[in-house]
């Protein structure tokens, strides 16, 4: 699926990224594995998370060891993402600083994430929505302001935007994934709405979780993933395996099929041959010779082999003159009347 399809009006399909965050652990060969599983499994896209650590955090943080740990230079951020394009993925990416954000820029990051650090990081958001690339606005943790000063941003540069609920907690609790905030979210804002899943990947709520997003009418789903997690390396908590990620993106793909029509006024040819059997139509009670006039004793409703009238419209066949011998069990159509 093409980012911009997330956007049309009428789209109904699922866009799945495919999240490494620090899984990477600051290791080339680790990240390129990664970046292939994520091709393998066919995600829509895959999401790296550029930062300076000294611009992120500040130096007595306690993680700031391990974000330094986890820097790339400019020229491996371009090797990386050149490599992820030439096996075929779309390439989006959390920027958490304006050098992080140049870094992007100049390796042909399609899309951009706002982490919900930066959400009131005006001047950085500002310098992103000016990419004019797609956005996707993280909200959780957020509040009505924070998410409306962030739009007002993009929507005087013009960008396109998706929201994304759900929120990062090592791992967040089942109680705390609040499901209920995406159509709140679609209503509220009229935009697409995404989900990030960060559930206890171990439960089997890990592939659950998300397809119950989408049919609260999550447009995008964000999942982490990992090489093995049972070496409970960086964010294992919400990673999924190679296998199971496969899994999970051809369980939304599939789910693709089950959302159908938004309307009642037309039927698939399925659904017309269903109908068809199953509903009830008009009949002769028994056997009724030319020249009588019907009464309402005279007609039953039952399925038949064939279409007739609905058991609704009888009045208009009571004290009519059929021109016809009718069977018993035989419908009874208004061509048969006088």
């Amino acid at each position: 699926m093409r980012i911009e399809e997330l956007f049309q009006k009428d789209n109904e399909k699922v866009f799945v990224v495919g999240e490494i965050a620090g899984a990477h652990d600051g290791k080339m060969d680790r990240m390129k594995k990664l970046i292939q599983i994520a091709a393998d499994a066919k995600v829509d896209a895959v999401k790296f998370q550029l930062f300076r650590a000294d611009q992120l955090v500040t130096r007595d943080h306690p993680k700031h060891p391990g974000f330094t740990e986890k820097e790339y230079s400019h020229e491996e951020w371009k090797e990386i993402t050149d490599f992820a394009k030439s096996i075929g993925l779309t390439v989006f990416a959390d920027v958490f600083d304006k050098e992080s954000l140049d870094i992007a820029k100049d390796c042909g990051i399609q899309a951009f994430k706002l982490h919900s650090t930066i959400i009131s990081d005006v001047i950085l958001v500002r310098n992103i929505a000016e990419t004019q690339k797609p956005i996707m606005l993280a909200v959780g943790g957020s509040t009505y302001d924070e998410i409306q000063g962030a739009l007002k941003i993009f929507k005087e540069v013009g960008n396109d935007v998706v929201l994304i609920a759900g929120y990062q907690n090592f791992p967040t609790k089942l109680e705390d994934s609040n499901l209920n905030i995406i159509p709140y979210l679609q209503s509220e804002f009229n935009l697409p709405v995404g989900y990030a899943d960060h559930c206890d990947a171990h439960t089997d709520m890990a592939l659950h979780l998300p397809l119950m997003a989408v049919a609260k009418g999550a447009r995008l789903i964000e999942k982490h993933f990992t090489i093995n997690r049972s070496l409970k390396q960086t964010d294992y908590f919400s990673s999924l395996n190679p296998d199971e990620l496969q899994k999970l993106v051809c369980l939304l793909k599939e789910s693709e099929k089950t959302f159908g029509k938004s309307s009642l006024e037309t039927f698939s040819d399925e659904e017309e041959e269903y109908r068809n059997k199953m509903k009830k139509f008009i009949v002769a009670a028994r056997d009724i010779n030319k020249g009588a006039t019907l009464s309402l004793g005279m007609l039953a409703f039952k399925r038949t082999t064939k279409t007739g009238i609905f058991p609704k419209e009888y009045s208009k066949l009571v004290d009519k003159v059929v021109n016809r011998d009718l069977k018993r069990d035989e419908i009874v159509m208004f061509e048969d009347l006088s």
